[in-house]
């Protein structure tokens, strides 16, 4: 993540302040050039977190609430428009946005649902609530299982961990909790 880069106080760091503490890591060190983040697979991840961070920032008063309560829902979809700007003009891929579509708002119905939904081409960006609450991503999933990738260290959620009931030992699904993201 890019935490170190973020200054303590509320002031953005300049080049000089990178410079300083020798951070040279997001520039060509023979010309002193930004590299674009699509041809610097490394910095990618790190130029993402950064911009949302200065997203976030503009609607909130400290990152630090995100990092002790979390993401709440509202706070996901406002930093939605700038990561599909960065997408846009950092890797030339346009994003869109959508909320999980599903008819039946049982487990099955949702289930159904994402298996539709990760085609591929797609992700899905899900709240989990229940036995952890917690953003995670999901790219495929089949009848028993859903594949994440999660910063937690998750990488699969059996149907048979979910509900959608009140609950503090398995996953809970809810449908408005659920973002795909499709190319």
């Amino acid at each position: 993540m890019c935490l170190h880069s973020i200054p303590v106080s509320s002031r953005k760091a300049s080049r000089k302040d990178h410079a300083s503490r020798g951070d040279h890591r997001d520039q060509d060190r023979r010309t002193g050039v930004r590299p674009r983040a699509a041809g610097h697979p490394s910095l990618l991840m790190g130029a993402v977190f950064c911009a949302l961070i200065q997203a976030r920032a503009q609607h909130a008063a400290s990152p630090l609430t995100v990092i002790h309560a979390g993401l709440t829902r509202r706070e996901l979809l406002r930093l939605i428009g700038p990561w599909q700007r960065f997408a846009a003009r950092e890797l030339g891929v346009i994003l869109t946005v959508s909320r999980l579509k599903v008819s039946d708002p049982s487990l099955r119905g949702i289930w159904r649902g994402l298996c539709r939904a990760l085609d591929g081409q797609s992700v899905a960006i899900v709240g989990l609530d229940g036995i952890e609450r917690h953003w995670t991503v999901a790219y495929a999933a089949t009848e028993r299982a859903l594949r994440v990738t999660d910063s937690c260290g998750l990488r699969l959620i059996f149907r048979s961990q979910c509900t959608v009931g009140r609950t503090n030992s398995r996953y809970r699904f809810c449908p408005s909790e659920v973002l795909v993201i499709r190319r």
